[in-house]
């Protein structure tokens, strides 16, 4: 995983509970768990501790995660929304070269979902290459470029998503190539 991480790969789990945080640990170890040994947050093996605080408070303000306290708040306790906004900081914040980005907005509420939205195109944007998997058709045409279509582990089919409709993808996704 570290060496994924240093090629520009960052990863949003499907998982976000399970896979996506230590939910025993507090929100600014969660948000520095892949960048803790890189400088200017580690020198010589320390911890750069005012400097790590800082970028995590810059983190919190950027991603709008709420939360009462940096040092002390553990990850269990946020909102399904402030735990994908913690994944988005620490997977996006350095501008990843490619994004695999796992039913990104499952279960978040509409605030969340268009926040979630928002950060990928601005990756997008800033030339941040996207695999996104989903099952939300809305999602799939608003954020994608390309739309590949798996049925039973296959690859049904491909479509620009500009040259296509919610029912052929839809009709797709349901085994019926076209």
């Amino acid at each position: 995983p570290r060496e994924i991480a240093m090629l520009g790969v960052s990863n949003i789990p499907e998982e976000r509970r399970r896979t996506g945080t230590a939910e025993g640990l507090p929100l600014m170890e969660n948000l520095m768990m892949k960048d803790y040994r890189i400088p200017p947050f580690s020198k010589a093996g320390f911890l750069n501790v005012s400097e790590i605080r800082d970028h995590c408070g810059k983190l919190v303000s950027e991603f709008e995660i709420l939360t009462p306290d940096l040092d002390k708040t553990e990850a269990r306790i946020l909102s399904g929304g402030n735990i994908q906004r913690m994944i988005l900081a620490r997977e996006l914040w350095k501008e990843p070269r490619l994004v695999i980005a796992s039913h990104p907005t499952y279960g978040l509420d509409l605030r969340a979902i268009e926040h979630t939205h928002r950060l990928l195109l601005k990756m997008k944007e800033k030339g941040s290459a996207i695999l996104l998997v989903s099952e939300d058709l809305d999602e799939i045409m608003a954020l994608s470029d390309r739309i590949a279509v798996m049925f039973n582990g296959k690859i049904l089919g491909t479509r620009d998503s500009g040259k296509t409709n919610r029912q052929e993808i839809g009709l797709m996704m349901a085994g019926i190539a076209s």
